[in-house]
């Protein structure tokens, strides 16, 4: 069962009244996984473009990396996504596969939001879009200053 109240206090929901949440999830789907578990592969072809939000658990993000003088694919670690999270939101916005690999890193149970109702549903009610891409924008923008941060410490 959603727990609504707890979802609505999730950062991708920030400022959405109780009906605006409700006629999103209409077409969410609670999923759960197990750890170690592939969620999205990186370029896949299965739902690459709906947007994912950690109800409970952990994830990681990958990207694949190749290290040409040996030929070994390997992959470096980006994130960990808690509870709140959301992943799957370079796809769900450039309408791609996904840029990177996502695993269960614990038991973890998702929601996955359908890509297309998403977008019809935002078309139609244009303030709930506004609300919801300004609150993707402060969720990309953070993270982005993370990894300035990361790259910063590596060097």
């Amino acid at each position: 069962m959603i727990d609504k109240e707890r979802i609505g206090s999730f950062q991708i929901f920030n400022d959405l009244n109780p009906e605006e949440l409700e006629s999103i999830l209409q077409f969410s789907l609670q999923l759960t996984y197990e750890a170690g578990e592939i969620i999205l592969e990186e370029a896949g072809c299965k739902s690459e473009s709906d947007l994912f939000l950690v109800l409970k658990g952990m994830v990681k993000v990958e990207l694949g990396t190749m290290r040409l003088a040996v030929a070994q694919k390997s992959s470096k670690r980006l994130a960990v996504l808690k509870d709140g999270a959301v992943f799957g939101e370079i796809g769900l916005l450039r309408g791609t596969a996904s840029s990177a690999r996502v695993v269960a890193y614990s038991d973890v149970t998702v929601l996955r939001i359908d890509q297309w109702k998403l977008h019809s549903h935002l078309e139609a009610n244009h303030h709930l879009g506004y609300i919801i891409m300004r609150n993707l924008a402060v969720i990309l923008s953070e993270r982005l200053v993370d990894v300035n941060f990361m790259w910063r410490d590596e060097i």
